[in-house]
């Protein structure tokens, strides 16, 4: 993302969504570090983040870095669906 903000002709839009992400991502395991028990609405709002990155980077297809970042939104998002899930049983 540092290159496509840096670039030229910047995505705005795929710049905006995968801050986003990283930015609710950061949140959660910030939480997680600090051993707290309650991770509110964070993980939610990191799952959400992380799926409309993901959504962004889908829309080039022919960018292998784009793509590996999609990738890696889509498992992040996937991971913290699991979590959620472990908490609320």
């Amino acid at each position: 993302m540092h290159a496509e903000s840096t670039s030229t002709s910047p995505r705005y839009n795929l710049v905006k969504e995968c801050s986003e992400c990283a930015k609710a991502c950061f949140a959660v395991v910030s939480r997680l570090v600090s051993d707290a028990n309650d991770l509110g609405n964070l993980v939610l709002n990191c799952l959400l983040h992380c799926r409309q990155c993901s959504n962004e980077c889908e829309k080039y297809p022919d960018e292998e870095d784009i793509q590996f970042c999609g990738i890696v939104s889509s498992i992040c998002a996937d991971t913290l669906k699991e979590i959620t899930v472990l908490q609320l049983n």
